[in-house]
């Protein structure tokens, strides 16, 4: 992919997440180094994290939870620190080099069949060794109440027990991503893996 291409796969993620938010910070993680870049929920915000991807930026991450305050660079949103989400996300790992665990989906039809039980995606990304979906919310849900975050907690809880459940229907497994402080591969970098073919995060589709 050119790196005009690598630009509008990571702009159109991060607009289509972060574009509506107007309070609080959003960040991104790197595997190597463990290092968080906080950035603040703007327009602003938003061109200096697209512009800090290149061709060559590999294992990026971004948090599914917003924080009201720019996270220390070894820290991550925890259940404590996070003000607000934006969308509620399932991961589907692949059969592929780099995945070799037992049950999962063998065919389309299977992953095809999953997706009927649920509301159309917002969203979908190809993670390079498997699938990510994302349902982006009307507007971002920013927690007013001890009480209010306590309630997104259990809906992230309980959504991805839905979608474990639903895929055993369906004949294989997905990891049960129930935590708040979730994070997740941004499209326009590289899915890197030992053992594994080196493969590009893409934007497939945006509803």
């Amino acid at each position: 992919m050119q790196k005009g291409g690598v630009l509008m796969s990571t702009r159109r993620f991060f607009e289509a997440l972060f574009g509506e938010v107007e309070q609080g910070y959003f960040y991104t993680w790197s595997l190597k180094g463990k290092n968080t870049l906080s950035y603040k929920c703007s327009e602003k915000g938003l061109n200096n994290a697209i512009a800090s991807i290149t061709n060559e930026t590999e294992n990026r991450f971004v948090g599914m939870a917003l924080s009201q305050t720019e996270l220390e660079q070894s820290r991550r949103v925890t259940k404590d620190t996070a003000s607000g989400i934006v969308a509620f996300w399932c991961d589907i790992d692949t059969p592929c080099a780099a995945h070799k665990k037992a049950g999962l989906p063998k065919s389309d039809a299977q992953i095809k069949k999953f997706m009927s039980f649920l509301p159309a995606p917002s969203m979908k990304v190809k993670s390079g060794n498997g699938l990510h979906l994302y349902w982006i919310l009307k507007e971002p849900w920013i927690f007013e109440t001890p009480e209010e975050k306590e309630e997104a907690i259990a809906a992230i809880y309980l959504w991805a027990k839905t979608l474990t459940a639903r895929a055993a229907d369906c004949g294989f497994t997905i990891d049960s991503l129930s935590n708040i402080s979730q994070v997740l591969r941004i499209p326009g970098t590289l899915n890197k893996k030992p053992d594994a073919p080196t493969a590009r995060c893409e934007v497939e589709v945006i509803t």
